[in-house]
């Protein structure tokens, strides 16, 4: 038992002015934009193939979200196919064809290198960008 504690209270953060950053420039929808989403489980792969679907249904846009998790809960790869159009009748097929990926948003830099060449999913500088610091795999 503790006697005349109280928990501590986080630092608020300081206040992050975006206003000064540019819109983007949005991809052309008006043919198929695919990307693949590559990483282990626990990197939210999942997560952001949720997300960027919810965002093109919210823009009014067609969206399909094809998510392949097999071993994800024993540090295996998990891959999201997200493709996206001006509307769901440009969508012929939910999961993105050799050579079609316009990005491959990297998650665990192993997974993209591993899932990549094999398939052939993106053309050459088009496609990695990784948000991992560590190559080291989840501990759970």
């Amino acid at each position: 038992t503790v006697e005349g504690g109280s928990p501590r209270k986080p630092k608020k953060a300081d206040a992050v002015d975006f206003s000064h950053l540019p819109e983007p420039a949005l991809p052309a929808t008006a043919e198929p934009y695919g990307i693949l989403v590559t990483g282990i489980g626990g990197t939210g792969v999942v997560t952001i193939g949720a997300l960027l679907g919810m965002a093109a249904h919210l823009e009014s846009k067609g969206v399909s979200v094809l998510d392949m998790t097999g071993l994800a809960q024993k540090n295996g790869a998990v891959v999201t196919h997200v493709r996206f159009a001006n509307t769901p009748e440009r969508l012929h097929a939910t999961r993105i064809a050799a050579g079609d990926a316009k990005l491959v948003l990297a998650c665990d830099i192993r997974v993209a290198a591993d899932t990549a060449p094999k398939a052939d999913h993106a053309l050459p500088f088009q496609w990695i960008v990784s948000v991992r610091k560590s190559p080291k795999p989840n501990k759970s």
